[in-house]
């Protein structure tokens, strides 16, 4: 991981191009009735999520009903109290078993608040991923407008040759038609763009009429591959797994009960100790993947770097003469391709390492996985 790091630094500073601005229409002026615009970045996702999305305000509702349920408990047995005779015997057997339902209340309520911290932290990584998945598409329209731009050039050459005799009507005509595939390239893009945000809304929790502003994304942290110790980082994931800690607690629930199951008790004891050995294993692939997506990136900077020098040749020859226009265009493209393959490789890096970061905080696994 050591060589992917220092790799990964020359690549921070090959893919610093000047940024495509991806941002929407700048937001209106303050009014009282001005309609709220969310800005979207992988760091405002997560506000979002716990704060304006739907699944937040699903999640708390069912939150709020367990609470409800124990608070339930806790008077009914302060009123059979009162309620109860001089000897403090006559409601003992409903007060015993109104205790039985408030403990399982209470348990209940740890394990909601786990699982639906952990469900709104996988469907925000969900959201980010398709918020990347816009970038990516964003770079691919940028790409094909710039060779849009390059096919009107050859068009402007073509009809001159043309209206010369140089070229056959023919010949001119499968220029034009290129225009035409190209065109429609780029509305069939645009439509896409627009289905990807109706997903990505959907996936953080917003109305289709919900506006959202997309920011421009930052390029990424490669110090932050050089702070990983995967020794360390696994011993957090593991301290941290909301699974395991829903699994002690289970083990701990039985252990508490009066008429012990000592079957569940060691089944649960055997589950707990088989999840800890798969949350080793996942964080483990997890971190094989982050290292070979970082070569991958690694790979795309050293493809760039060269194709930086061939087009940096290439313009000294065009200058001189010594390069058509046409020549000189292609390699242009050509580099341009090579800085989108950059990107998207990029792009793959912060969806890995997101994941990553999430398994280290706790959350993998089946647990929280739905939070609708």
């Amino acid at each position: 991981m050591k060589k992917v790091i220092a790799f990964s630094i020359i690549a921070a500073i090959i893919f610093s191009f000047p940024s495509i601005s991806l941002a929407a229409e700048k937001k209106p002026a303050d009014t009282k009735n001005k309609e709220k615009v969310y800005e979207i970045s992988l760091e405002t996702i997560d506000e979002i999520m716990f704060n304006s999305s739907k699944y937040f305000k699903d999640s708390k509702e069912r939150t709020e009903r367990l609470g409800l349920d124990q608070s339930k408990y806790e008077r009914e047995i302060r009123k059979l109290k009162n309620e109860d005779s001089g000897d403090g015997w006559g409601n003992a057997s409903s007060i015993s078993s109104l205790y039985d339902q408030l403990s399982k209340s209470k348990y209940d309520l740890q394990i909601s608040n786990i699982t639906e911290t952990a469900g709104l932290k996988k469907q925000a990584l969900t959201a980010k991923d398709e918020y990347l998945k816009y970038m990516g598409m964003k770079l691919e329209q940028e790409l094909l407008k710039s060779k849009i731009e390059k096919q009107k050039q050859q068009d402007s050459i073509s009809e001159q040759k043309y209206k010369r005799g140089l070229i056959s009507l023919t010949q001119y005509k499968e220029s034009m038609t290129k225009d035409t595939d190209y065109s429609d390239e780029l509305s069939e893009g645009e439509k896409k763009l627009e289905k990807q945000i109706e997903s990505f809304k959907s996936a953080v929790g917003l109305k289709v009429e919900d506006k959202v502003q997309f920011k421009e994304l930052k390029d990424f942290d490669y110090d932050k591959l050089a702070r990983i110790s995967f020794d360390k980082d696994l011993e957090e994931a593991i301290k941290n797994s909301k699974e395991i800690q829903v699994q002690e607690m289970k083990v701990e629930h039985l252990q508490k009960e009066i008429v012990k199951d000592r079957r569940g008790i060691s089944d649960s004891q055997k589950e707990l100790a088989e999840l800890k050995d798969t949350v080793k294993k996942n964080f483990k692939n997890q971190y094989e993947l982050l290292d070979t997506t970082a070569k991958k990136v690694n790979k795309s900077s050293r493809n760039l770097k060269e194709a930086q020098s061939n087009l940096d040749i290439a313009k000294a020859k065009y200058d001189r003469g010594l390069m058509s226009k046409k020549d000189f265009e292609e390699l242009r493209i050509k580099n341009l391709e090579v800085i989108n393959q950059g990107k998207s490789a990029e792009l793959e890096l912060q969806e890995v390492f997101l994941t990553y970061q999430l398994y280290k905080e706790g959350y993998q696994g089946a647990i929280g996985s739905s939070v609708s």
